[in-house]
């Protein structure tokens, strides 16, 4: 949102497409855990209105839609992608990654157990249906979809954002961080 903001405001054309069915990809999912984000993300949404951007929500972009643009320029913010671990069994069923969490905002895992995959059907409905991370974070106070105890690979600031609520929900949380610090992106 932030590079076709500016890109309009310097005079450039610019369509702005989204897969999802609204724009702020894992800004949405992180505003669960943070209740400031969802204020950004409102924020740069209404920038994004403000200009003339052609939106295009619900859109999958693939090289032939990019032909049929014509765009003189591509900026690809696809947002993150989380590193493979080469640990045994983190490929299981109880391993979810960040990546994990935000497909289920588009559809629902198909893998693990009968309750896992009804608690991500559900769970994958409001996130995809309901445009307010208060809510759904209100629903967390209930039941969270995790087990007791936890172990996090990752200490930056998302990594240590998901500790605090996880803990706050009394899990036990192991977290794992590969550098000298937490929190080294803060």
């Amino acid at each position: 949102m932030e590079a076709a903001r500016v890109a309009a405001l310097r005079g450039h054309r610019v369509t702005l497409c989204d897969r999802n069915r609204r724009l702020g990809g894992a800004l949405i999912l992180a505003g669960v855990l943070n209740p400031e984000l969802p204020k950004f993300r409102k924020y740069m949404t209404r920038q994004v209105s403000k200009l003339p951007i052609d939106v295009r929500l619900n859109t999958e972009i693939d090289a032939a839609y990019v032909d049929k643009l014509k765009p003189d320029a591509v900026i690809v913010a696809t947002g993150g992608v989380p590193p493979q671990v080469d640990i045994r069994g983190a490929d299981g069923d109880n391993v979810l990654s960040s990546h994990d969490m935000l497909e289920a905002m588009v559809h629902a895992p198909g893998r693990g157990g009968l309750l896992n995959r009804t608690m991500w059907f559900f769970a994958s409905l409001a996130l995809s249906y309901v445009d307010n991370p208060d809510l759904i974070r209100k629903g967390f106070r209930f039941s969270f979809p995790f087990k007791k105890r936890v172990a996090l690979i990752g200490g930056g600031f998302s990594g240590c954002e998901l500790a605090d609520v996880l803990a706050e929900h009394g899990k036990k949380v192991t977290l794992i961080e590969g550098s000298k610090r937490l929190g080294y992106d803060i």
